[in-house]
């Protein structure tokens, strides 16, 4: 199950500043490179910088313990050119560990920042395709003075792991890491999509695709629409000009979505919202499958335009089993107010 996950989907870089994301320099929201899979589904966005521009993701709470991320990176360069670093970072603002890619395409394993104490070099190095399809990375940390762990897999790229390193991973601080930072240094064009961060012991070594399914109609419970008889028009984009409201307290505002993208196997279920309040309330995203309606965690709103935590279901909450195609083609998503 994912502690974080995040394709870009809402196309608005507002949106994940929101929501604890950190930019700094000249990262952008861009369509031009998505990781999509070989039947052109997955997402519509990712995140662009350049010229040393960096993002970090939102701090993930203490009570839980982070071990792998996973993301996809894609330069529209046709060589490295410049460095590339992922950095493993505490609470305290400690770097722990940064994954670099060298300017000759070797990953290097190193002890605090990209400048820091040298662990581990691969054994190869990393070839840009001009018109390739980008790399998947799953990258496992564990912070520790003593048994600490660093292992890097490249999807369709051997050795497995293509770098490794075992021993003290802790550079001071705290002996975790609950956040990650991804900077690409000056004169490199670099995109990042689809980060999923887990606690589990495997990672996902294998490419995964992050597919948004888009709203496709109103479900059977509904607010009232600001404009139009419809809902399902008001909230299919990041729009504040046009929402959907309600003044009573336990109501649900569910919608149907597209069942026209190919899913194939299902890991998970993510679902987010955004919802605006005049007075102090709480609200949760939904999700109905057939008869059965589940609902994430209860968020206080005290702010306009206001993200809802994403929850997520690694299994049909009707069947209690894996979540087939048909099933997540034919489930209802939304969101409800609280008490």
């Amino acid at each position: 199950m994912p502690i974080l996950s995040c394709g870009f989907e809402a196309g608005d870089l507002a949106y994940y500043t929101n929501l604890g994301w950190r930019a700094n320099g000249t990262p952008t929201i861009d369509q031009q490179f998505v990781h999509r899979d070989d039947y052109g589904y997955g997402g519509d966005f990712s995140v662009k910088t350049t010229d040393g521009g960096d993002v970090y993701c939102p701090k993930i709470p203490e009570s839980e313990t982070p071990r792998w991320l996973h993301c996809w990176i894609y330069t529209e360069d046709t060589s490295w050119l410049y460095g590339w670093n992922i950095a493993f970072v505490d609470a305290d603002l400690t770097t722990h560990i940064t994954v670099r890619i060298e300017p000759t395409g070797y990953i290097q394993i190193r002890r605090g920042n990209w400048g820091g104490t040298l662990l581990a070099t691969s054994s190869n190095a990393l070839t840009i395709d001009p018109n390739g399809k980008g790399f998947w990375l799953a990258i496992e940390v564990v912070i520790a003075n003593s048994g600490g762990i660093v292992n890097v897999y490249v999807s369709g790229e051997t050795p497995s792991p293509y770098v490794s390193y075992s021993g003290d991973t802790q550079n001071g601080g705290r002996a975790t890491w609950n956040r990650f930072g991804y900077n690409e240094e000056t004169g490199l064009i670099g995109y990042i999509d689809d980060i999923i961060i887990t606690d589990v012991t495997e990672g996902q070594k294998t490419e995964k695709f992050l597919k948004r399914m888009f709203i496709a109609g109103d479900g059977t419970t509904a607010f009232t629409p600001s404009s139009g008889s419809d809902n399902w028009p008001n909230v299919q984009s990041y729009d504040t000009d046009t929402y959907n409201y309600t003044g009573s307290a336990t109501t649900s505002d569910l919608y149907t979505v597209d069942p026209s993208p190919k899913l194939g196997t299902i890991d998970y279920i993510a679902v987010e919202g955004l919802i605006a309040g005049k007075n102090s309330f709480e609200a949760q995203v939904a999700l109905k499958s057939n008869i059965t309606t589940v609902y994430g965690t209860l968020t206080p709103v005290t702010s306009y335009y206001q993200p809802i935590p994403t929850e997520f279901w690694d299994e049909d909450p009707d069947t209690s089993s894996a979540w087939t195609e048909a099933g997540a083609k034919a489930m209802q998503v939304g969101l409800r107010t609280g008490t």
